[in-house]
């Protein structure tokens, strides 16, 4: 299994949603899994490296990935935005494998652990630095699941898992 685990507490919460969010829930795993095999298959990821899923509400953004150091991060996602299902790939992808989370483990253990340029270790939010992770970050949705095997892979697994006929 992936090297992450799951916060429950405020997707079970959230009654009378239509299966929204346990939707959610069932097909981010899956996507996340995925994300993870596809990017290992391409760059060796720190050992131990693993991250946290949190279900958020009251914030302005979908989704944010927290990097905490020691190859740990915590992704929050927002329950306040609609996330339809074609969402979980990019999710999963920009927000861990091979996104932020990767890139954040990879200059942790490049510069920091290898180099000893302990100064990386802040993260300068809105500064060049960010614009280079945001661009991997959302680069990397499309390395890790090319257009046609996305497609292909959320009619073929994600639907299925959420119970929708694509």
């Amino acid at each position: 299994g992936a090297r992450f685990r799951e916060q429950d507490a405020a997707v079970g919460e959230h009654v009378g949603d239509g299966g929204r969010h346990l939707a959610l829930r069932v097909t981010g795993l899956e996507a996340v899994e995925r994300c993870r095999e596809r990017t290992a298959a391409h760059v060796t990821l720190p050992a131990g490296e693993t991250f946290t899923v949190e279900y958020v509400t009251g914030k302005s953004w979908s989704a944010y990935n927290w990097y905490k150091g020691n190859y740990r991060s915590v992704i929050q996602v927002n329950l306040d935005f609609p996330i339809p299902l074609d969402r979980a790939v990019d999710l999963a992808c920009h927000e861990g494998y091979p996104g932020h989370h990767v890139y954040n483990a990879l200059l942790e253990q490049a510069l920091v652990r290898d180099r000893g340029w302990v100064e990386i270790s802040m993260y300068p939010l809105f500064s060049p630095q960010s614009l280079i992770a945001e661009g991997s970050a959302n680069f990397g949705i499309d390395m890790a699941f090319p257009a046609a095997e996305r497609v292909a892979y959320e009619r073929d697994s994600l639907f299925p898992l959420a119970r929708l006929d694509p």
